[in-house]
């Protein structure tokens, strides 16, 4: 009654979420009872996720883990639930609320009709006001059809959330007022305790796991378990409810060293939540995690027992009894489950149950936080799984994976199948969070796994962060968001179903429902298709590129290329200024003089490396004519950016890449090394600049096939040699090189097709399809390149030399036999 009161109160207050209520909603509602006051909730444009990182240039790496996390973090549970009664599976996300270059997080929820195979146009709940992604949602439905988003906080700032929607299974509004920083219960439970206010003016708790547990004995059926942060301290903590507004006092389950993280699970008994945690040890910082314990209560938190059956912590009515120390000595039951050698590391990835109520847990060890490969030699990554058999903890080895943040979800089925989705297969930003996604099942309880399906490949993003809805549905089965795992990109969200048929979520919407597009990430048609160019392994630069038109692939080699000379750049936007960084040659260890730098522009090799380039204008040695499919390529060094592309005053926006290439052992040991000045935009000022060394890269180099026809060229009209093609974007180009294909029939690119060509081609200048090269030749012999007639009126034979040209390479055509060469 108390808070009611309160909240009655309250019946005018602005709610704290700017943005998501206007001021003519705000009366419309003044004649509602104010315990039922509706929010109309805020229809995004579509489902575009939200990029985050942390610990920027950890290890040499641009972050310790970052990509598209629209589902972080890990350790929080529930973000998807299937609802038989509405045939729905309801999921949350963090949206990017930010329309401009920054981002925002929005807390929004939509769902999966299974009947008509529709999603619903996601809806934003809560405006976070922050890019933080720990401040992540999570939902519950109780019995009665109601959702309810428990939106979370990071650390001692900002405020937390609990909304229920106005309606039954219905996203379209909701209740804003179940947790507010005037209600005196409310803060009794979620603010800092008198004896350690801290910034004790809003309600906050972390790391959520927010479970309806239907068949609890309880009448609170609600059960939060929590983190938080107290003095830097994290610890867990739990809460109960009967309505999912007012909550029982909290209570401390777990407050060992220097805090702990949680994930946790119901049992199919719908009575029964399990938690595993691990530990960060004393004084050592909270990127050390060690150990692996489990424990359970079927009595809403009020007690917790070991998988033996062993009570541990006794909460029960007035009682405060938290777990002090680890419980891994004698007395202390079956709680430890993974006891983790010196210097190891444990991560938490998920928790499940097989049909008689054992825990099934997957987690991940790693001797370092940092990331990068840190084998001598070999893998050092390690997923495993553990299984109560009913007297012990069966621990096994799973597979390998690359950085500690891979996650994904483990099933257990009805049949006994043991199904993990997880991005442990490497994807294109090598040593980032995620990678390619896949999907592995198991028949003898994680003894020997096979990779059923390997979901998504020759992608230009990492995936990440597969999570699975609570009774998850086969058409349903999980969802992730993709993203670069190196640096800021769009975020797009993905599902499969048990099959492995992966969907993409459509990133724009302006209806209330659409359908998911099959999601196939292959390059485009074989008619624009660079299939591959060879790197050398003496010093990475480009030996040959491979060009498939029509089908028919032809192999350039690189003298024959028509190199791009870097005229003007723009550098990425840092802190309020512009950067760039340099990628140098093989063996070298120090960023480039000035000298070497000037020397890099001036050539289209692999070392060129500049990269971060929000605009980069290039100049071509010589006419490039246009012809069917690509005439001029881009190599983007590890990207999968859209570009705009200028020329002759046309723009093309949002141009695709075509293609990717996996570089390998010749370029692991190039050194990236970045600007340590915000004002590099100008090529004097790269000149000039000053490097600090920053992260080996390595892995794909995106391609792009530049076709003349889409800026107004005709067939065989030519881009005059120095014209200018200029390229822009939002995240930064890393180009590796830029080459113009070169004139069919020109092999010694002269500007014509003559005699002289003919003996380059006898010689084995044509390349590897000697037979398409002679096509050419005799398809074009006689024509000229408008920009090298130009340059030849300077220099016109006179007649009597023209003469003497001519019988010369008669006799000589005459006297040569047909060779065949392959480079």
């Amino acid at each position: 009654m108390k808070k009611c009161i309160e909240k009655m109160s309250r019946r005018f207050q602005v709610p704290l979420q700017a943005g998501l209520v206007t001021l003519a909603s705000l009366f419309a509602l003044s004649s509602v009872t104010p315990a039922l006051a509706q929010t109309p909730a805020t229809p995004t444009g579509g489902f575009q996720g939200i990029w985050a990182e942390a610990d920027a240039g950890l290890g040499g790496f641009p972050n310790k883990y970052g990509g598209g996390l629209a589902t972080y973090p890990q350790q929080i549970s529930p973000l998807a639930i299937y609802s038989a009664e509405a045939d729905k599976t309801f999921f949350t996300f963090s949206y990017d609320l930010d329309t401009g270059p920054g981002r925002n997080i929005g807390h929004a929820i939509s769902y999966y009709d299974h009947a008509t195979g529709l999603v619903a146009r996601p809806q934003v709940w809560i405006d976070k006001q922050t890019s933080d992604p720990h401040d992540a949602p999570v939902l519950s439905i109780d019995d009665d059809g109601y959702l309810y988003m428990f939106s979370m906080t990071h650390g001692e700032t900002r405020r937390s959330y609990i909304s229920k929607s106005a309606n039954p299974y219905d996203i379209s509004s909701f209740r804003d007022d179940l947790l507010t920083s005037s209600s005196s219960t409310d803060m009794d439970v979620f603010g800092n305790p008198a004896s350690n206010p801290g910034q004790s003016g809003n309600p906050r708790y972390s790391y959520g796991n927010a479970w309806y547990v239907p068949n609890a004995d309880e009448d609170e059926k609600f059960l939060l378990l929590h983190t938080r942060y107290l003095a830097g301290q994290r610890d867990l903590f739990t809460t109960s409810s009967v309505d999912g507004d007012t909550w029982t006092s909290r209570k401390t389950f777990a407050q060992i060293e220097s805090g702990q993280y949680q994930a946790s699970w119901i049992k199919p008994d719908g009575e029964t939540v399990g938690t595993i945690f691990n530990i960060h040890p004393t004084g050592q910082g909270l990127d050390w995690r060690s150990d692996l314990y489990y424990l359970e209560t079927s009595d809403q938190a009020q007690t917790w027992q070991t998988a033996d059956g062993l009570t541990l912590v006794d909460n029960s009515g007035s009682n405060n009894n938290p777990l002090t120390s680890r419980p891994d000595g004698p007395g202390n039951g079956a709680a430890l489950v993974y006891d983790a050698a010196p210097g190891e590391r444990v991560y938490l990835k998920d928790i499940n149950y097989d049909a008689a109520g054992n825990p099934v847990i997957m987690f991940l060890t790693s001797p370092t936080h940092i990331p990068g490969d840190f084998g001598a030699p070999g893998p050092d990554r390690f997923v495993k799984t553990a299984n109560w058999t009913g007297t012990e903890w069966s621990v096994k080895d799973f597979t390998t994976t690359n950085n500690n943040y891979d996650y994904g979800s483990l099933y257990v089925e009805d049949d006994g199948t043991w199904r993990v989705i997880a991005p442990f297969i490497d994807g294109p930003q090598q040593y980032g969070t995620g990678g390619e996604m896949g999907m592995w099942t198991s028949a003898d309880q994680g003894t020997n796994w096979n990779l059923e399906k390997q979901l998504t490949n020759g992608s230009f993003l990492n995936s990440t962060y597969a999570r699975r809805p609570l009774n998850a549905q086969e058409d349903f089965y999980a969802f992730w968001a993709d993203g670069d795992a190196w640096e800021p990109s769009d975020v797009r969200l993905y599902f499969t179903n048990k099959n492995g048929d992966v969907f993409q979520l459509p990133y724009e919407m302006d209806s209330d429902f659409a359908a998911p597009q099959p999601f196939v990430p292959t390059p485009s048609s074989p008619s624009t298709a660079i299939t591959g160019f060879l790197v050398s392994s003496a010093d990475s630069t480009i030996v040959s590129l491979t060009v498939t038109r029509n089908g028919t692939a032809r192999t350039y080699d690189y003298d024959q290329l028509i190199g791009g000379t870097l005229t003007a750049f723009g550098g990425k936007i840092v802190g309020g200024g512009h950067i760039a960084d340099i990628i140098t040659p093989p063996g070298s260890s120090s960023a480039p003089s000035s000298a070497d730098r000037a020397n890099l522009l001036s050539d289209a090799l692999a070392d060129t490396g500049f990269v971060n380039l929000s605009s980069w204008d290039v100049t071509f040695a010589d006419g490039i004519m246009n012809r069917e499919g690509p005439d001029i390529i881009l190599l983007d060094w590890g990207s999968s950016d859209t570009v705009d592309i200028t020329i002759n005053g046309i723009t093309l926006d949002d141009v695709v890449p075509t293609s990717t290439a996996v570089f390998g052992s010749p370029t692991s040991g190039r050194v990236r090394f970045l600007s340590d000045q915000t004002s590099v935009n100008t090529l004097a000022e790269l000149l000039s600049a000053t490097f600090q060394q920053g992260p080996t890269t390595s892995g794909a180099s995106t391609a792009y096939a530049i076709d003349l026809s889409d800026f107004g060229f005709s067939e065989g009209e030519y881009l005059l040699a120095g014209g200018l093609v200029s390229f822009t974007d939002g995240q930064g180009i890393d180009p590796m090189g830029i080459f113009g294909l070169p004139t069919p029939g020109d092999f010694d690119l002269d500007g014509d097709v003559d005699g002289s060509d003919f003996l380059a081609w006898q010689r084995g200048l044509g390349g590897t399809s000697s037979d398409l090269d002679l096509a050419d030749w005799e398809n074009r012999y006689g024509a000229s390149d408008p920009s090298a007639l130009l340059a030849a009126q300077e220099t016109v034979p006179e007649p009597d030399t023209i003469l003497l040209v001519s019988l010369s390479l008669l006799l000589v055509m005459s006297s040569f036999t047909r060779l065949n060469y392959s480079r």
